[in-house]
């Protein structure tokens, strides 16, 4: 800036005066500026006659000492406070002034000291006020620093849990997901086992799903996916709670590491890809903030609410020691949830494995981005035409390739789809060494994780010698490959004697090799002293030795050599020992023999050391092995579980030497380890309530289950009686009955010469109520005192909810007889079988008097069965055929693990939960069956179509004149991977039918086995 001279202009400054007040004097007045650390304040001028005893004016006029003044920065409201108040106060100092003028103060000096007075009180209050205000901000400080730093625990630890990687072995279902509650209006309790909340995967997109031109990896996002509702709360919070807190900050915060972007729910991008059209996504959208809040607080104040969830102890929210899930919480975290789309990989997400082998679950559209859609079709497309299944959820394929050519086109569709990380290939020719490296080279360029081969159609000798024994070199070179992480091998006979004898290059990823063929024990011997640098890190091993040899001795000395194993399985025959262990020692052993006696010296000191858990043998204990088998329990001090296979004719006497035995181990040391015994059928063979069985042969099957320091114990027994049994004969499994009826559980007395079941009762004391649940029985058995003795049943079983009934009406008085039984017990039938030599006639009539399936609501196994030899033509009763097999109203799909023990018992008492807690039917039907029934083609149609295969397990046209079209139709009808998530059919009877005898069924029987590989088909060459 100039003025007119061109001269710089400097404008008036005044010096920066940190803490000082400046006084602003308008017009003339006099500006006081300040220095150093004084501050002045306005003038005081006095009146004009100032002589002793004038009255003043209370304006300010002159200076006073500024010493007396000092002041610190950020005051200057209070100065000004000051400045008015004393100001107020010398307007009234008249009185005051005369008591200080008769205490000898000059009374021109009064005003002055009265005001010093009244700015020192006040400077003295804004010191208190100031140490208050630092105070405050000290203690804020301190909270923030105490916040940040949980904050920093809580994001290293989120980052430490999306930097954990899985393998694919240990890595099930998605891990990453957040509860929130499922209805707002629940917020404000605290507890979250109290109110429904509901578990939301989230998406693992990264830099592993970017677009190929993209420079921005994805955000994590909520998967496509309404949630999933959560079954035992409790358990649930407790076991995964700590998690779940974690990963809720970690949405609320936003995180990035291992190339994983989590942005800060703000951002709202934890919704981008869902359809905001949906009304759960409409609802979580408005409301997400205050619902992660609000879990957040829910499980931080859980650990607070009750001894009940004390559980989850002090280091609940102790984010430093947080851990990452481990492949068994991640499998036992399915059971906490209620799936109702167990066809469905949970969440709909879909398994990928990154290029540095790290399994992830992404949604369809990150999935797909990665692999082009026109190649998985190419590629499901020849898998099913080579008879296989494709699962592209997991990135599975189970397939079986018929010759060379077949497997190079396999080979090149499945190499460009990339993604494939499970493959099961049976190789259904006697392939060559070039065969066998085709496989090895597309396995790798693959990017194969998990490969199964099957090799049992390799026969010829001639191409081993044409090999100079080095055939499976190819598949030997695979333990190198820096991708496989399990390699699995059956029917590979004599593996180890038809390889070279060069050692590949060590590999840091294989985990799991298995070799499910005879091994000669010195081949198998000198192959792993050969090459223990390859397979030095293996996590899991199964050998199948070849001739019979010590297990123990074996086990003992693999053990020795690979010190990182976890699992080593070993099979010899019909005996199997699975150890696990932890760096080369033994922690637990479970052993699967054929008999006691095919244990040698060197077995029993193996099982006898104090590691053996489980013990299972698959055959009967004769009586002159009584005395070995207590031995073995007294020796095995930490044996839990005991399975015996034995016939229904032993299980008296091997029960009452296991009980005596356990009783006088807790006698003389005050406990036993054994927990459970378990008596089956000889080979193990579970019992199942539905399936075929010997008419001709008792099935039995029982459960004990004791208390460490006790010897009494709990008892569950399965029977099914042979035909023409009396109760009265003198007979083992009578004399079971007698002793241990009161455990019985089911009891199915088929056709028996008189009333059983009411003759058990009989020896049941009083003291000690019945433990049946399930009771089946024909109606020609059903004398005149039948109802009166089957109240007394129900009287005495307080559990009985599942009535079977075999039908037999031929006469008016069957069908009565019948009448009067549903009427009667409807309300639990589970099985009806209706056999009449003349079903068109009866059949009608039932169906007049019981229409619908509400009137058997828990019923799971349905059988029509016509004339022998002559076809029923049920045409009329079509609709209520259609009515009993349809699925129930509102069904949901269920889940049908096999449990150890009979899955039809399960299966029924889980739907007559459901039925009693709904009011309504709900049991779908694991058996069907329509025997010597004759339809048209469209009634069999609509037969067909009305069918609720969701737990349909024995299905039987036995006879029946079921058209080729409608067995398409049924065949049809089942989704692909039926066996991907739940269980299949078991059996399926077709003997004597059309579609049995006609060539061209063959076409849709292969159909149908692509879709149940395990099918048993009955009737059929």
């Amino acid at each position: 800036m100039i003025d007119e001279n061109f001269e710089e202009i400097i404008p008036l400054r005044i010096a920066y005066q940190p803490g000082v007040v400046l006084e602003v004097v308008e017009g003339n007045g006099q500006v006081h500026s300040t220095t150093g650390e004084f501050a002045t304040l306005a003038r005081i001028p006095v009146a004009a006659g100032g002589e002793p005893g004038h009255h003043h004016n209370t304006r300010l006029g002159s200076h006073l000492p500024f010493a007396e003044y000092t002041t610190t920065a950020g005051f200057n409201t209070l100065t000004q406070t000051v400045a008015a108040l004393a100001v107020a106060d010398i307007n009234n100092t008249s009185n005051q002034s005369l008591v200080m003028s008769s205490a000898g103060i000059p009374e021109d000096t009064q005003p002055f000291q009265l005001t010093y007075n009244q700015m020192q009180q006040l400077v003295q209050m804004q010191h208190i006020q100031q140490q208050t205000i630092i105070k405050n901000q000290e203690e804020m400080l301190r909270m923030q620093k105490n916040a940040l730093d949980r904050l920093a625990i809580i994001q290293n630890s989120v980052q430490a849990l999306l930097t954990q990687t899985y393998e694919l072995h240990e890595y099930p279902i998605p891990r990453l997901f957040i509860v929130l509650p499922k209805n707002p209006g629940f917020l404000e309790k605290l507890n979250p086992t109290s109110v429904p909340y509901r578990l939301y995967f989230l998406c693992e997109c990264g830099t592993h799903t970017m677009a190929e031109h993209s420079k921005t990896p994805p955000d994590i996002h909520l998967a496509k996916h309404e949630g999933y509702d959560l079954n035992k709360p409790t358990e649930f919070f407790e076991r995964y709670g700590s998690y779940i807190l974690a990963l809720l900050y970690m949405v609320k915060f936003g995180v990035a590491a291992a190339g994983i972007a989590v942005p800060p729910l703000a951002s709202l991008k934890i919704f981008e890809g869902l359809d905001t059209a949906q009304e759960h996504v409409k609802d979580l959208k408005s409301s997400i903030n205050s619902l992660v809040d609000n879990t957040i607080k829910a499980l931080e104040d859980f650990k607070n609410i009750g001894e009940t969830n004390s559980g989850l102890g002090t280091e609940y929210t102790d984010f430093d020691k947080l851990e990452a899930l481990e492949g068994a919480d991640l499998r036992q975290l399915e059971s906490f949830l209620k799936v109702k789309d167990e066809r469905r990989v949970l969440g709909n997400l879909y398994r990928i494995v990154t290029p540095e082998g790290h399994v992830k679950w992404v949604c369809l559209d990150h999935y797909r981005t990665n692999y082009r859609e026109s190649v998985i079709k190419q590629l499901r497309e020849v898998v099913e035409t080579n008879g296989g299944t494709f699962i592209e959820e997991t990135g599975s394929i189970e397939i079986k390739v018929g010759s060379s050519i077949l497997a190079r086109q396999f080979y090149d569709v499945m190499v460009r789809a990339r993604g494939i990380q499970e493959l099961e290939i049976t190789l259904e020719w006697d392939a060559t060494m070039n065969d066998l490296r085709s496989l090895s080279e597309a396995v790798t360029k693959g990017n194969v994780i998990r490969l199964t081969v099957h090799g049992t159609h390799f026969k010829s000798s001639a191409l081993d010698a044409i090999n100079r024994g080095r055939r499976f070199d190819p598949i030997l070179q695979l333990t190198s490959n820096t991708r496989i992480q399990s390699l699995q091998l059956q029917g590979f006979d004599n593996f180890f004697s038809r390889i070279t004898k060069s050692i590949p290059a060590p590999s840091s990823k294989l985990r799991v090799f298995s070799v499910q063929s005879g091994i000669p024990f010195k081949d198998m011997t000198k192959f792993f002293n050969s090459h223990m640098e390859q397979f030095s890190l293996l996590t899991a091993l199964e050998l199948v030795l070849h001739q019979p040899h010590s297990i123990a001795k074996v086990a003992q000395d693999i053990l020795n050599k690979f010190n990182k194993l976890e699992s080593l399985k070993i099979d010899c025959g019909d005996n199997s020992v699975t150890t696990r262990a932890l760096e080369g020692k033994i922690q637990e052993v479970k052993a699967t023999i054929s008999r006691l006696d095919d244990l040698s010296p060197d077995d029993l000191k193996f099982i006898q050391d104090g590691h053996l858990a489980h013990l299972a043998i698959q055959h009967a204990i004769e009586e002159a092995d009584e005395s070995r088998l207590a031995d073995v329990l007294r020796r095995t001090h930490s044996l839990k579980h005991l399975q015996i296979g034995c016939k229904a004719e032993r299980f008296l006497a091997i029960t009452n030497v296991v009980i005596s035995t356990r009783a006088t181990m807790v006698q003389e040391r005050g406990s036993s380890c054994l927990q459970t015994i378990e008596l089956m059928e000889e080979k193990l063979t579970p019992f199942d309530i539905l399936g075929e069985c010997d008419s001709d042969k008792t099935y039995m099957q029982s459960v004990l289950t004791f208390k460490e320091d006790s010897d009494s114990f709990d008892m569950r027994t399965w029977i099914r009686l042979q035909n023409n049994m009396s109760i009265t004969e003198s007979n083992p499994v009578n004399d079971f009955i007698r002793q241990y009826g009161w455990s019985i559980v089911l009891f199915d007395e088929d056709w028996t010469k008189n009333s059983t079941f009411a003759a058990i009762l009989d020896d049941i004391p009083t003291t000690r109520d019945s433990q049946l649940e399930s009771l089946r029985f024909h109606t020609n058995r059903f004398k005149t005192d039948g109802f009166e003795r089957l109240d007394s049943i129900i009287e005495r079983s307080p559990n009985l909810k599942d009535l079977g009934l075999i039908v037999l009406c031929n006469y008016e008085s069957d069908f009565e007889k019948a009448q009067s039984l549903f009427i009667r017990y409807g309300s639990i039938l589970s099985m009806l079988q209706l056999r009449c030599n003349s079903l068109e006639d009866w059949l009608p009539r039932i169906a007049s008097s019981f229409p619908t399936r509400n009137c058997f609501p828990n019923m799971v196994s349905l059988g029509l069965w016509g004339r022998s030899h002559l076809l029923s033509d049920l045409t009329s009763c079509i609709p209520w055929i259609e009515a009993m097999v349809s699925a129930p109203p509102q069904a949901t799909a269920s889940s049908m693990h096999s449990p150890s023990l009979s899955q039809g018992i399960v299966d029924i008492h889980n739907d007559r939960e459901e039925s009693e807690s709904t009011g309504s039917w709900t049991a779908s039907l694991g058996k069907i069956m329509l025997r010597w029934v004759k339809l048209q083609p469209e009634e069999w149609k609509t037969v067909i179509k009305a069918m609720d295969l969701s737990k349909l397990r024995h299905l039987d046209f036995s006879k029946s004149d079921i058209t080729h079209e409608s067995f398409k139709l049924l065949v049809d009808r089942i989704p692909d991977n039926y066996t991907s998530k739940v269980s299949s059919f078991k059996t399926l009877d077709i003997r004597d039918t059309g579609i049995a005898k006609s060539p061209d069924s063959r076409v849709i029987l292969n159909e149908l086995w692509k879709k149940v590989p395990l099918l048993e088909i009955i009737g059929i060459s």
